[in-house]
């Protein structure tokens, strides 16, 4: 994988895991994570443009029970809750103008 991204021009970080049952997908000859598990992740490290982008490309393969089942984890560095983003209305709606600037007010408030 690192030499096709690099072949590329592509930085990226690889790890190896053990993998424990339904925690990943195999894509051809390459396990992943599943998308919920991305999702979640990306908004828990405040990468909300990835998890968007995750969410826009495959919103209609989203199960949305999976991401319900982790509302409880917190955005790192905060005391905001995963499904306080997730679940809200804009986000699941995919308003990208008004997510972007409520999360961005939210992230500026935790700063402080």
């Amino acid at each position: 994988m690192e030499k096709l991204a690099s072949s590329h021009g592509w930085k990226i970080q690889t790890e190896t895991k053990d993998f424990k049952k339904n925690e990943y997908e195999r894509v051809g000859r390459v396990y992943v994570e599943r998308l919920e598990d991305t999702i979640v992740d990306c908004v828990k490290e405040w990468a909300f443009a990835d998890a968007f982008a995750s969410l826009q490309q495959h919103y209609k393969k989203v199960d949305w029970d999976k991401i319900s089942r982790r509302y409880w984890e917190r955005l790192s560095g905060s005391n905001v809750r995963v499904g306080s983003v997730l679940l809200t209305q804009e986000f699941t709606e995919l308003d990208k103008k008004n997510v972007l600037k409520k999360l961005a007010k939210l992230r500026e408030g935790w700063k402080k």
